[in-house]
């Protein structure tokens, strides 16, 4: 429980508790899960020892530029109203598992490290100003959005599975124009609104692993650490799943040229896929679209030479099947010569697998059919020589994402 007299004095004003302070010094002064509805504002509170507000119950707060020389506990807290937080002094000031329920501003923070884990922001959240302490914002809540613009922060910078926007509303995080001095972690961050960073500078490492966005990111004008890591190539369309939004395709080749800037190659083609898939979705003629649309189905857009050989393979099984149904009654499927036909049909560069003479196909066919037999040849070559055209770029493509 609180000290019920730090409480009185807290309660009295910055004046008497200063005074009270001077005269009980104590390495931490005791606030828990006390009733301050009547305090609004820290401004020029002081705090020698740890100040303790874990559990303690605010309608409004204010900061004020409080110094916490020893740091600050604020877990667990709840307002009800708006907050401001500007605080300064040394050591960590932590509003762990917080729950605010107005907007809340921070702002100015000087040489203290702010630690919101698992805070719940019901509103937005805006910070201004500059950071020269760390900020945490691990596995936080914040329901309606982030705002950060022409903010300058010197110090590490963590936004690890956080969730912005968790109330059905698209609200965006963003943080346009600041520069980040320090590392800056968005792992497994997950940002249902557009992921803003246009204009901003990092100079350190980059965590965006595992971060999830659901409308695509806006990087434009962003300077960014050769040290940036994404997921894998391979599981981008997991990490970034908006390819239907308007401006989901030059947000995409921003990304991509911004790679292209740091010969990130496989990360270079995989947002080049992303752009070309969300080009395939703004396309207006229907046939243009399917084009994109088998691209995508038998080649992965390129970035894989397993899917065309299935698909080789497929042809290749289809081709002999039907040159099984247009044979002569009685001929048995799996007939070897009915086998190289097929396979000399899928593979039309290996001419020695061509072995049939006109002897040979009217063993095989009536002539009322041999036609269709043509037919069935040059279809089934034609496929092939795509997906052979498709399996050697995809080959090429994933030989440059090692």
């Amino acid at each position: 429980m609180s000290d019920r007299i730090a409480v009185i004095k807290l309660l009295e004003g910055a004046g008497a508790w200063n005074d009270y302070m001077a005269g009980n010094p104590a390495t931490e002064y005791d606030f828990k899960n006390a009733e301050l509805s009547e305090l609004q504002s820290l401004a020029g509170y002081h705090f020698d020892g740890k100040a303790n507000f874990s559990g303690a119950k605010f309608l409004k707060l204010d900061t004020g530029q409080a110094e916490f020389k020893s740091g600050a506990h604020f877990d667990r807290i709840s307002i009800s109203g708006s907050a401001i937080i500007n605080t300064a002094g040394a050591g960590t000031v932590s509003f762990r598992e917080a729950r605010f329920e107005g907007p809340v501003s921070i702002t100015s923070v000087f040489n203290v490290t702010l630690d919101f884990t698992r805070a719940s922001f019901s509103q937005l959240v805006q910070l201004t100003h500059s950071f020269s302490g760390e900020l945490n914002f691990d596995k936080t809540d914040i329901q309606r959005g982030l705002i950060a613009r022409d903010v300058a922060f010197f110090r590490n910078v963590y936004f690890r599975k956080a969730y912005i926007g968790r109330t059905g509303e698209p609200f965006d995080f963003d943080m346009r124009n600041c520069k980040f001095k320090g590392a800056a972690n968005f792992s497994g961050l997950n940002a249902t609104g557009v992921f803003r960073i246009a204009g901003c500078e990092f100079g350190a490492r980059t965590y965006l692993r595992n971060a999830t966005f659901y409308l695509a990111p806006a990087f434009h004008g962003t300077t960014l650490h050769a040290e940036t890591i994404f997921n894998v190539p391979e599981k981008f369309d997991r990490q970034f799943m908006d390819v239907t939004s308007d401006r989901a395709e030059a947000r995409y080749r921003t990304l991509k040229l911004l790679m292209s800037d740091h010969h990130a190659i496989a990360e270079q083609l995989a947002f080049g896929r992303l752009e070309l898939k969300s080009r395939a979705r703004q396309l207006g003629p229907a046939w243009w679209l399917s084009v994109f649309g088998c691209y995508e189905l038998f080649a992965d857009n390129g970035m894989s030479w397993l899917r065309p050989l299935f698909w080789l393979i497929a042809g290749v099984g289809v081709g002999w099947m039907t040159l099984w149904n247009l044979a002569l009654p009685g001929t048995d499927w799996k007939n070897s010569e009915l086998m190289a036909m097929a396979l000399g049909n899928a593979v039309p560069y290996v001419t020695t697998l061509k072995v049939f003479g006109p002897s040979k196909i009217a063993d095989l066919f009536d002539v009322s059919v041999l036609p269709w037999v043509e037919m069935a040849s040059i279809g089934s070559g034609l496929f092939s020589t795509i997906m052979l055209f498709l399996i050697a770029l995809g080959i090429r493509n994933r030989l440059r994402l090692k």
